[in-house]
């Protein structure tokens, strides 16, 4: 009997032992699962979502141009004849600007906000821009680039392979890009966004 009692006792602590195992290794692996989480978490955190534009909302003012004598922009369709006479007529990037841009400024952040919009062709081995035109609130000292000229200034121009980029320091960008019907061809909408911090 005695010797019955003794091996429930040594059963007893090899189960309490082997119970308390496993609880410092469930808590173990939960704090290394944490402290993953948490470090993945930091490493995937940009400073960037200042810029933050929905391209939808975007596009779909750029739907409704501000005069209807130029609405080239319908949907997914682009109307090469509509667009030419926007581009040769009384076309203003101010007017633009107020019009379908100046509801994404941010003053606490961004002292101005600039946008090229183009329109891109590309192969397998190169791209083409076929159309461009700009939107700003006032032309200063810092535009937007495209392949050497400023954006808009040529805008029946086509550039193959061009630079587009913002021409200054201290600027945010992003590009934003809708598939569009372009005359017979599919083609790609594109807006680059340049926004100089305060």
């Amino acid at each position: 009997m005695k010797a019955a009692a003794n091996s429930k006792g040594i059963r007893m602590k090899k189960s309490q032992i082997i119970s308390m195992d496993f609880i410092m290794t469930f808590v173990i692996y939960i704090f290394a699962l944490s402290v993953f989480f948490f470090a993945l978490k930091n490493a995937f955190s940009y400073n960037t979502i200042d810029l933050d534009v929905s391209s939808e909302l975007l596009f779909s003012r750029l739907d409704q141009v501000y005069n209807k004598d130029y609405d080239f922009f319908e949907g997914s369709k682009i109307d090469k004849e509509k667009l030419d006479i926007f581009l040769t007529g009384n076309y203003n990037p101010e007017e633009l600007y107020d019009f379908v841009f100046k509801d994404f400024e941010n003053p606490n952040l961004f002292q101005r906000i600039d946008f090229c919009i183009y329109i891109e062709n590309r192969t397998a081995d190169r791209r083409i821009i076929v159309r461009n035109f700009a939107a700003y609130d006032k032309q200063e000292d810092y535009p937007l680039m495209l392949a050497g000229s400023i954006c808009g200034n040529e805008s029946m121009r086509s550039y193959t392979n061009p630079i587009i980029r913002c021409n200054s320091n201290n600027v945010e960008s992003i590009v934003l890009s809708k598939p569009v019907l372009f005359g017979n061809e599919i083609m790609a909408l594109k807006v680059l966004i340049c926004a100089k911090r305060r």
